[in-house]
């Protein structure tokens, strides 16, 4: 499958919330990927096939913490009085 044609079944799958941003080489080579989301931008590696599965922005989905943008802090400032150091 070349580049294009990846792209094009991401786009055929209602993917808009990725963008691959590195080389495609198959799909079990992690490339770099980015995060459509204008809050969020996030750049990762991510193996093709676990992008057309529905894996998408671990930021977005909440599994890596980007203190700017899903911190506690952020999401939730009416619990910072309960924090201690």
């Amino acid at each position: 499958m070349t580049r294009q044609e990846f792209i094009n079944q991401l786009v055929a799958k209602g993917r808009t919330d990725v963008i691959l941003l590195g080389d495609y080489i198959n799909m079990a080579t992690p490339t770099l990927f980015g995060c459509t989301n204008e809050a969020c931008k996030h750049e990762w590696l991510a193996r093709p096939n676990g992008i057309t599965m529905g894996h998408g922005c671990p930021v977005c989905a909440n599994k890596k913490l980007i203190g700017s943008i899903n911190s506690v802090s952020v999401l939730r400032p009416d619990l910072i009085k309960y924090f201690v150091n």
